[in-house]
């Protein structure tokens, strides 16, 4: 039995709202010695549209609690499309290059095969309802009674694009194992939750694949896995072209068995597919389809309105400027993130007392409690974890976050102090709001030994969609005022990524975290404990916040006492303030609806890639 390493942790999709968490993540180890790891809560995720033959079942996933063993019932089958006709040109601020196989298909781009309708997934969430999981390649599943393994029955006459033949269960027993249930080398999202759950999937005839679990399973539904949530999108891929061409063409070759199929992938440049006229499950309303790679945001909007491409990735503040001009804006995807500092380098664990795994945790290299880091706390030096906390306060308490929303984000986000809770939420305390003090932050800085404030690199990611640049360099500007130097690297996720995974990176940078307005289980909370060293988090591990996951899950089914849990974990951070919350940032599409209409998509938490294009009709 393989040594359990790491489980994210995302929440489950909650209906009108898609959330989750942020990265690969794994099972979390506990606070004080002798405990035992946290499994994270079930994720939902997305769907494509209407169906047509064969007949598949769907499985209700409860809300808000996890789920326990689904019911079955019959999905709904689609009216018959028209031919496809006309070319849907999309504006992106990155396509990527093409990278179909599953291992090597890191995250975020693991996530984009499938969104944009290239390759499948076993199954996802309800288009209309993401409390509700649908077989796509799947047609159902069931766990034997011993709960030893999971049991796929596939939907048979799936034909892989390019003509490489009928997906069969050896493809998906494949796809899985090479993505990770049988490969620790796997870099892609989901990947080591892949390797640490499950043992070697095996193909049992043409259609049954029946997937190991590492050890029995009581409450088996890993829905962050089954439907190809946030950071597991695991396409079905071809095992014959992989036999045939080997994996370095592999990777390179876009085939799978989705509504489009790839004509060409020029990486950096577009993405140019062709609807699959005679598709088992769905047919485009459009004949083709352009993913334009345009990094520049203004480009864009001139490009929308020029009627170069009919759909557009926009900024929130120009948002209303575009509807003056004409277009519409699609909000389908039921997406928001908040914009949040991350303060690292707080790593609490101590190897001397908290124990993963029965063994002493590691000492993190990022872990730098000194003057040179003013912001990182030290549980074991109770004068400087004080002095730390002020700090954190004090950056907290120097952002406007008011005019942010205002002027940067056109008035359409809403104001967030700490994650967990959003201001909108019936269980939200106006006790947890922090005010914009410039005098109560230079107090702060100054009762913590720095009257003179200090100065670090503030790590933004340029190129990560729900990372909004002028945000961050806004709250830079406002942290100068009360003498916090934010030296301001603009640096690409993929740049300074490894820092994270290898724990090294060790001061305040910019991310986000996705939205949860119903079940406030907040994936990057979840994901702010102990990892092994090739786990993701955001450069936080803090026991505390791993207490609060262990009661959460310890108090289901009872909602109510859940809700305790969040709200005293709301007081906790609202006064240690690992976090500085920014805004909520809703994730919204510009359309041209002389071109477009009727474009659903389906409800998807992080990090808000646009999906199912084939929904997308012609307008008359």
């Amino acid at each position: 039995m393989k040594k359990l390493l790491v489980l994210a942790a995302a929440a489950l999709t909650a209906l009108m709202i898609g959330c989750g968490g942020g990265e690969e993540t794994a099972a979390t180890a506990t606070s004080a010695p002798g405990g035992q790891p946290t499994q994270a809560a079930p994720t939902a995720a997305p769907t494509t549209a209407a169906t047509v033959a064969p007949t598949v079942a769907a499985t209700r996933v409860p809300t808000p609690t996890r789920a326990p063993a689904p019911t079955i019932a019959p999905t709904a089958t689609a009216l018959a499309r028209k031919q496809p006709a006309g070319t849907l040109t999309v504006a992106l601020p990155s396509v990527g290059a093409p990278l179909f196989l599953n291992s090597q298909a890191a995250y975020p781009r693991n996530l984009m095969r499938i969104e944009w309708g290239i390759c499948e997934p076993l199954a996802q969430v309800d288009r209309k309802d993401p409390t509700l999981v649908v077989p796509i390649v799947a047609k159902s599943w069931q766990v034997s009674p011993d709960g030893k393994t999971l049991i796929f029955t596939l939907n048979r006459g799936i034909k892989f694009h390019q003509n490489w033949g009928e997906l069969t269960a050896e493809d998906v027993a494949w796809s899985y194992n090479e993505a990770g249930a049988d490969n620790p080398a796997s870099i892609t999202g989901g990947g080591a939750f892949l390797y640490t759950s499950y043992d070697p999937w095996e193909a049992r005839g043409a259609d049954t694949v029946l997937a190991p679990f590492d050890k029995p399973q009581t409450d088996p539904f890993q829905w962050q896995f089954i439907e190809g949530g946030p950071s597991s999108a695991h396409c079905i891929l071809s095992k014959k072209l992989f036999d045939t061409v080997g994996k370095d063409k592999m990777i390179v070759t876009p085939v799978g068995t989705g509504p489009w199929e790839v004509s060409e992938w020029t990486a950096g440049v577009k993405v140019q597919a062709r609807a699959v006229k005679d598709h088992w499950r769905i047919v485009p309303g459009f004949q083709n389809l352009i993913l334009l790679e345009v990094p520049e945001e203004q480009t864009r909007v001139a490009m929308i309105k020029s009627g170069q491409v009919d759909i557009s990735e926009t900024a929130l503040k120009n948002v209303k400027d575009l509807k003056t001009a004409g277009m519409t804006s699609n909000d389908t995807l039921k997406n928001f993130f908040t914009a949040a500092v991350f303060i690292g380098g707080n790593y609490w664990y101590d190897p001397a007392k908290d124990k993963f795994q029965g063994a002493a945790v590691q000492a993190r290299p990022g872990f730098k409690p000194d003057d040179a880091h003013p912001w990182i706390g030290n549980p074991k030096d109770a004068a400087r974890h004080e002095r730390a906390k002020k700090v954190r306060q004090a950056m907290a308490h120097a952002i406007d976050r008011e005019t942010i929303n205002n002027t940067i984000l056109g008035g359409l986000g809403t104001v967030a102090y700490i994650p967990g809770i959003p201001l909108t939420a019936p269980d939200w305390n106006d006790k947890w709001k922090v005010a914009y003090d410039p005098g109560l932050a230079k107090k702060l800085l100054s009762d913590a030994g720095y009257l003179n404030g200090f100065s670090f690199d503030f790590w933004i990611p340029s190129d990560f969609a729900s990372v909004d640049v002028e945000v961050a360099q806004a709250v830079a500007a406002m942290w100068q005022n009360v003498g916090i130097k934010a030296n301001q690297q603009l640096l690409a996720y993929t740049a300074g990524r490894p820092k994270l995974l290898t724990k090294e990176h060790d001061a305040p940078w910019m991310w986000f975290m996705v939205g949860d307005g119903i079940n406030y289980d907040n994936g990057h909370l979840r994901s702010a404990q102990y990892l092994s060293h090739t786990g993701w988090n955001g450069a936080v591990e803090i026991p505390e916040l791993a207490d609060f996951v262990n009661r959460r899950d310890l108090a289901a089914p009872d909602r109510a006492k859940q809700v305790l849990v969040f709200k005293e974990r709301m007081d906790w951070l609202r006064e240690w303030m690992p976090f500085a919350s920014v805004t909520d940032i809703p994730k919204l599409w510009a359309v041209n609806p002389k071109k477009v209409k009727g474009w659903q998509m389906y409800a998807k938490g992080e990090p808000g890639i646009p999906n199912s294009f084939e929904t997308a009709e012609p307008a008359p």
